[in-house]
């Protein structure tokens, strides 16, 4: 297409009506950019659907342009590095994911809407689904590994979970975020646990900036249910499982890899993909509390508080 445009500038300083032909390539690709870039981007979720692919990297594809199509397809809230939306491919609606990649292209993450619904309104389902998808990621990866005769040093270990390959990779990274985001919900069994996890994790990451205050924001939780809960720790011993898992175990093991800020990416990561993959089930769990907090605000004659928790209630879907 370059090389079309060059050659019809200079060809028009010799013959005048090439100029005409110019304009109306201009035209054509100002008119023709939104489908050209859904085809580009639907013709790689395809191939993957096709090859029962549910993730891959494409270096070739600009971030920007994934998330401009996501947005046009409904994405709702999307953020400056990730997006997802509905997207119907041969009749079949897909949920799909666009990260940006480290390397400056694009990740997509495909699955079946239905499944992801009905695993978002069913809590066990979820955990079965990602404690599958985890054992599934790391053998294939132990299976390459072996083929490729990895050694030794490519072997890690984050919060006592082991991964193969450079900690610096996309999709590496991908799958420690993924593995933790596992274990994390094995360590919080109860509403009480998830709560808990969600809300001190919250109130952590609003003392972040970058990554950290982006995954805040895009999870929905305003300052009145997340502020000085960390605070609040000694108060819910039992319930913290997952905090003290991530405290002790996961974050130091990040920080000896990676510097302290890019730990704490990881963390805002494990906080948005448990947050975007149980969206449903959370607000429910936030909008009880909420409901539980503006009564007894009421019953005290705290009125000014009530009302804040009724805005709370009001904004959660």
């Amino acid at each position: 297409m370059v090389l079309l445009v060059v050659a019809l500038i200079i060809i028009g300083f010799f013959f005048p009506p090439a100029w005409l032909a110019l304009i109306g390539l201009g035209i054509y690709l100002f008119a023709s950019h939104k489908s050209r870039r859904s085809d580009a981007i639907e013709s790689r979720v395809k191939k993957m659907v096709s090859a029962g692919k549910d993730y891959a990297v494409f270096a070739d594809l600009h971030f920007e342009a994934a998330r401009s199509y996501a947005i046009a397809k409904g994405a709702k809230a999307p953020e400056p590095n990730a997006v997802s939306a509905h997207i119907l491919i041969d009749g079949c609606t897909y949920f799909v994911v666009f990260t940006r990649a480290t390397s400056g292209g694009t990740i997509i993450g495909v699955e079946d809407a239905t499944i992801v619904r009905d695993r978002v309104l069913d809590r066990s389902k979820m955990e079965d689904f990602l404690e599958e998808k985890l054992e599934d990621a790391f053998d294939e990866y132990r299976t390459n590994s072996t083929s490729k005769s990895v050694a030794p040093k490519d072997v890690f270990k984050v919060g006592s979970l082991s991964f193969c390959g450079d900690p610096s990779n996309d999709e590496v990274g991908a799958d420690i975020v993924n593995k933790v985001t596992g274990r994390v919900l094995e360590l919080s069994p109860t509403e009480l646990d998830i709560y808990r996890y969600l809300m001190e994790e919250a109130d952590r990451l609003s003392q972040r900036s970058g990554i950290g205050q982006w995954a805040l924001l895009s999870s929905g939780i305003t300052p009145i249910e997340y502020e000085g809960e960390m605070n609040k720790s000694d108060k819910y011993p039992d319930n913290r499982a997952a905090l003290e898992y991530l405290n002790n175990k996961v974050s130091p093991d990040l920080e000896k890899i990676f510097e302290k800020s890019k730990a704490d990416d990881f963390r805002a990561n494990i906080f948005t993909n448990i947050v975007l993959s149980n969206a449903a089930g959370i607000n429910e769990l936030r909008k009880k509390h909420a409901v539980h907090y503006a009564n007894n605000c009421a019953a005290n004659g705290h009125y000014s508080f009530a009302d804040k928790w009724d805005e709370v209630i009001k904004s959660i879907p």
